[in-house]
């Protein structure tokens, strides 16, 4: 193996790994996984040396692996000439800046943030054999490799194919993670927040809300040392000019009042340091948060933790009415009534997603009538009954343009929608439109869903009456998880 091959073998690798951490950019949680949990891969990343310029460290060291790999090859196909000693030249010395710019961030990684991200290691040290193998292709003609040498190389192949496979290959979208596998069918988070085990969302809510209030309490810390690191001073000696300094003239109207309060009611046994120290803690907290809400604007504060499933989807299918593909892999529900106008707003946006994913969305509507719309109920019983024809999608159609101006005329409304009316009057009359909705109602309940309208994608709920292009960006995620 000659000098020119090695120094493409290390551009080629360090291409790869630049990836991987340009990668880690748009998937923090991937980190993780290179490094396990507590790594110190996301403590890099989230430093303010991970960017130059608003652009990733990684993203520059792609390009500079993609130059150095390119330039090694023009290199191997060059004669032997004038032109190969300049060019090699020339990318020596690029080569030696990026390899001087790379221990320097070495430094940086494990003497200032004191972490370590073995991807970033890695690409470092690429850097530097690389940076070997194109002085010997400068100094010397190339030589062919020992077998044991060409053998060690292709041995270093390993460990940048296990990062690109921890790094890519697992899957990762959307959080999702694999819980079990049985033959080759997987069981994930998915599968386990659409069955929802008892207490599940609520012990998650739990554990969220703890994580939550720790991490805000830490940033607030972080944010209130850093800050007195900046100035020179202590932490207590900042709040005691930003805080305590800032509510004296607060305070001290409070004491006034307070004791005009006991002069005026001398007999009045109301406990005044008690209401002058609740005073002070309202009036502590709030200038607290203040201050360090305008740290935060100031600061690139990033928070990775993520809220769990909200309510899950609980219903019996048949109850929905689904209008596009049946065996859409992306299926949207709704619960909602007809004379909501966010039901009204949210079925227009409905429409317009099946219009663009005709074969991977599906959306069924479930009935959702609210109590404080008196004609809501009696609606529901007539879209079953045009249902019973067929045409339940025309008549929701019909009931959701009128929607806050609906009036009781469902018999002329099933007559535009050309519905037979002689049927229509019967299943009005009979009580299985009525079973139906309140076996609906029910579910909602059940859910402990309180509005309409409802909105759940793939069985967790995602909202109420969203955007299109909001509910677009949710889609996404799950139509990449389909590729």
């Amino acid at each position: 193996m000659t000098a020119t091959t090695r120094a493409i073998f290390f551009a080629f690798a360090g291409l790869v790994t630049a990836g991987i951490l340009s990668y880690q950019h748009l998937d923090p949680r991937a980190l993780e996984r290179a490094c396990g949990p507590g790594g110190g891969c996301a403590a890099v990343r989230a430093s303010a040396w991970a960017n130059v310029a608003g652009v990733p460290v990684a993203v520059g060291g792609l390009g500079f692996y993609a130059i150095a790999f390119l330039a090694a090859v023009v290199r191997l196909g060059a004669p032997p000439g004038r032109f190969r000693r300049i060019f090699t030249r020339l990318l020596f010395v690029l080569i030696l800046l990026a390899a001087v710019v790379s221990a320097g961030l070495m430094v940086v990684q494990f003497g200032v943030i004191r972490a370590f991200c073995p991807v970033c290691t890695l690409s470092a040290v690429l850097c530097g054999l690389l940076l070997i193998a194109w002085w010997q292709a400068l100094r010397r003609h190339d030589e062919p490799a020992s077998p044991l040498a060409a053998a060690g190389l292709g041995l270093s192949l390993l460990p940048i194919g296990w990062l690109t496979y921890v790094a890519i290959a697992q899957p990762h979208s959307g959080g999702v993670e694999l819980l079990a596998s049985i033959n080759g069918t997987p069981l994930t988070s998915i599968d386990l927040n659409r069955d929802d085990p008892p207490r599940l969302i609520e012990l998650q809510r739990e554990l969220y809300d703890v994580k939550r209030q720790w991490l805000e309490s830490k940033i607030e810390q972080t944010l209130i040392a850093q800050e007195a690191q900046r100035r020179g001073i202590t932490p207590e000696a900042l709040e005691e000019s930003e805080i305590e300094a800032v509510i004296a003239d607060a305070l001290a109207g409070v004491d006034a009042w307070i004791a005009r309060q006991k002069q005026a009611n001398p007999e009045d046994p109301t406990a005044w340091w008690e209401v002058r120290r609740h005073a002070r803690e309202d009036l502590v907290r709030r200038q607290r948060q203040r201050f360090v809400e305008s740290l935060r604007r100031n600061s690139d504060v990033r928070v990775y933790l993520r809220q769990p499933y909200a309510t899950t989807l609980r219903y019996d299918p048949a109850l929905a009415h689904w209008l596009g593909n049946p065996d859409a892999p992306i299926r949207l529900v709704v619960f909602s009534d007809f004379q909501c106008p966010y039901c009204a707003e949210l079925s227009a946006t409905l429409r317009r997603v099946i219009e663009a994913h005709p074969f991977e969305v599906s959306v069924a509507f479930v009935h959702f009538p609210m109590d404080v719309h008196p004609l809501a109920a009696d609606a529901a019983k007539a879209a079953e009954c045009a249902a019973e024809q067929g045409l339940f999608w025309p008549y929701h159609d019909r009931l959701m343009r009128e929607n806050a101006a609906l009036e009781p005329h469902w018999r002329e409304y099933a007559a535009q929608v050309g519905l037979d009316l002689d049927k229509f009057d019967a299943c009005l009359r009979s009580p299985e439109p009525a079973h139906r909705v309140s076996r609906s109602l029910a579910a909602a309940r059940a859910m402990h869903l309180d509005a309409v309208p409802a909105l759940f994608l793939n069985g967790r709920r995602i909202g109420g009456a969203i955007e299109f292009d909001q509910l677009e960006s949710m889609i996404q995620p799950e139509r990449s998880r389909m590729r």
